[in-house]
């Protein structure tokens, strides 16, 4: 009878769709990973085109798949070229660090024959460490693991001799993006 609403209903409230099988088993495409990493972040771009060169060093252009089937998925979106910058991306912007592998299209600057190895971004960390504020350190990277990554887990994100630095909270949630669970939906 096409009621959309049953349906959903019937699949949300189904216990296979909470198994554990079924969670964090996908590999996040391209732009999935960068839109979650921008927001997570509060990230805004300098130079309008530094998307597009983080897009085209992923392997996804949006608006621009490769043929009438469009992307492929899973697998295919890590290889050699691809797997350091995808466990690095967090870690690459928000501490403005060099680009130190080499990527399949290379971010032109304005003069000819030179590249740009840093993106600058504007970033806004204050709301994601205000959630976590008032957390204690033995519950913070439990706290973090469930809020931002699919499925569950039980991964040590700091020691307890990084708790006393003032930006601790910071540096568990970027240790967090460059785990390869961070990169499953």
């Amino acid at each position: 009878d096409y009621d959309m609403a049953r349906v959903m209903h019937y699949i949300f409230t189904s216990p296979f769709f909470y198994d554990q099988e079924n969670q964090a088993n996908k590999i996040k495409a391209p732009i999935d990973l960068m839109v979650q990493t921008a927001r997570l972040f509060g990230m805004k771009f300098h130079d309008v085109w530094a998307p597009t060169f983080l897009q085209r060093a992923l392997g996804q252009v949006m608006f621009d798949p490769p043929n009438v089937a469009g992307w492929p998925g899973g697998r295919a979106w890590i290889n050699n070229s691809t797997l350091m910058l995808r466990l690095n991306l967090a870690e690459y912007l928000i501490d403005n660090q060099r680009f130190d592998h080499a990527v399949a299209t290379p971010y032109e600057a304005m003069t000819a024959n030179s590249t740009v190895q840093n993106i600058r971004i504007q970033k806004n960390m204050v709301p994601i460490i205000e959630i976590f504020s008032g957390t204690t350190f033995n519950s913070l990277g439990e706290k973090l693991q469930s809020s931002l990554l699919a499925g569950s887990h039980n991964l040590k994100l700091m020691t307890k001799k990084e708790r006393h630095s003032l930006n601790y909270t910071q540096r568990a949630i970027l240790r967090l993006t460059s785990l390869p669970e961070f990169q499953m939906c």
